[in-house]
């Protein structure tokens, strides 16, 4: 291989990096949609480095992670409100792809409400 031959492939791989990185910023950061859903089941796995949320609900499974660059950092304090069986309006983003384990993101909680009959708990939490 000549230099000629190194630079094209080093070029090459650059470029395969910058557009799985756009890829992924696609993915991750378009459709937006808010939605009252109906919460079955929160979880919250922790491996010591990472921790892992996911919100069961009728409307499907979506997960709570922090988002760098819309500067969410408190997905501990929003998946606290989600405890319980419970109707909230939320703001989603992202895409469900199962191939790659993909979950739409829960970004914004609006109001949520118990489900308990005669129990109107109502929050806004903007």
């Amino acid at each position: 291989m000549n230099l000629m031959d190194d630079f094209r492939f080093n070029f090459g791989v650059s470029i395969l990096i910058v557009l799985a990185f756009l890829v992924e910023i696609g993915i991750n950061y378009t459709g937006n949609e808010d939605k009252v859903i109906h919460i079955k089941k929160v979880t919250t796995i922790s491996d010591g480095s990472k921790t892992n949320y996911k919100i069961f609900t009728k409307e499907g499974v979506f997960e709570n992670t922090d988002r760098f660059f819309i500067g969410k950092f408190n997905s501990s304090d929003l998946q606290n409100q989600l405890i319980g069986e419970r109707e909230c309006k939320v703001h989603l983003m992202g895409h469900r792809i199962p191939f790659f384990s993909m979950y739409k993101d829960v970004t914004k909680i609006y109001w949520c409400k118990s489900n308990a009959k005669g129990n109107k708990d109502e929050k806004n939490t903007e």
